[in-house]
């Protein structure tokens, strides 16, 4: 499909529509999520809305320009694509 990226992780394809793509400009990782790279340095936890997620952080001290702290220990992603792939398939 043309203006969509599609990838594979097991039987699933995970469709994120390009505007969703541009949007993320910050991503330090070359948006690896969307290359077939296990990337998600952070486990969500629970939605605030569909553009913020709170998030865990799988190692302390990671660097992510979407990355926020909230509060003592609890951190809110903004990352248009992975705030995306929780919207559209829970994860």
């Amino acid at each position: 499909m043309i203006g969509d990226l599609l990838q594979k992780r097991g039987s699933m394809s995970i469709e994120i529509d390009e505007v969703i793509i541009k949007r993320t400009i910050k991503c330090q990782k070359d948006k690896a999520c969307l290359n077939g790279e296990e990337c998600y340095d952070c486990k969500f936890e629970s939605p605030i809305s569909d553009e913020l997620i709170f998030v865990k952080p799988k190692q302390k001290n990671t660097e992510c320009p979407y990355k926020l702290l909230f509060g003592y220990d609890s951190h809110i992603c903004q990352c248009p694509v992975r705030c995306e792939i929780y919207r559209k398939y829970g994860r």
